[in-house]
């Protein structure tokens, strides 16, 4: 993908990984060249960090270790032929979740360690996962996964005030999930719905103004 939505998952993950090198694909070369080129000419400085090379066959992606689906497909646009699960693998399916979404083929989400997503009944309804019995069998609901993995990192339990030790437990998530399974997870999926909590605050503070003006 290449939308609005590929510019923001790029500035965060920039924060968490030091590779610089994105394969892109979108639905037609134009595409990706008029967002390689928004990118490059961008005010925003770290967003001209990124070296893009252009998808030029689904193997493209064999080499990749981190992958980002960022669409509003209704059929697969990756499968277990389009990536190495020989490689340690992490995929996030971002696209906008609605009835008939379908981003990563079954055969691929078949084979992953480990399924996390925001909210399990979103994802079963409206995410990737709708249709499937992934998310009941051994899906994570994040935020339950998180507590439970700092808890169990610092040998107690972690409130969610404590957001600090809760930000630093990524390599306790995988520590965690890995005792449990009795084996390292190699290939996790997270089905990202986003939350509401932001929309919901901005639309109070608008209402709060409104009425402000309105009393003046």
């Amino acid at each position: 993908g290449g939308g609005v939505q590929a510019i923001w998952q790029l500035r965060f993950l920039r924060s968490i990984t030091g590779c610089r090198s994105i394969i892109l694909k979108t639905r037609t070369k134009e595409s990706a060249e008029a967002f390689v080129k928004k990118m490059q000419q961008s005010d925003c400085v770290i967003d001209r960090e990124w070296s893009f090379e252009m998808a030029t066959s689904e193997t493209s992606f064999r080499s990749c270790q981190l992958i980002h689906t960022l669409t509003y497909a209704r059929e697969p646009v990756l499968g277990l032929s389009d990536v190495n699960t020989q490689l340690p693998l992490h995929i996030t399916a971002v696209g906008s979740d609605s009835a008939g979404k379908k981003e990563l083929a079954l055969d691929l989400l078949g084979l992953s360690d480990l399924r996390v997503y925001d909210n399990r009944e979103q994802s079963l309804l409206r995410g990737e996962l709708q249709g499937t019995d992934f998310g009941a069998r051994s899906g994570r609901e994040l935020g339950g996964l998180i507590r439970e993995a700092a808890a169990a990192d610092a040998g107690g339990a972690i409130l969610d005030s404590d957001l600090d030790k809760l930000l630093e437990c990524r390599g306790a998530m995988r520590r965690f999930v890995a005792e449990r399974r009795g084996s390292p997870v190699t290939f996790s999926v997270f089905d990202t719905s986003g939350m509401a909590v932001q929309d919901i605050q901005i639309a109070k503070l608008l209402a709060q103004t409104l009425d402000a003006m309105k009393e003046k």
